[in-house]
């Protein structure tokens, strides 16, 4: 499976689900990459 997901990541929203993580629309991506996953949070 390559590295690049268009997609949000399946166990990122199941973890902020779990811990009731609301998206107050602040969250910063550490990692690297074309943030896919930062641009699925602000949404």
């Amino acid at each position: 499976m390559p590295w690049y997901n268009e997609n949000f990541d399946s166990d990122l929203e199941k973890e902020l689900d779990d811990r009731k993580i609301i998206n107050d629309g602040k969250f910063i991506d550490l990692g690297t990459g074309p943030a896919t996953q930062a641009i699925w949070l602000v949404k």
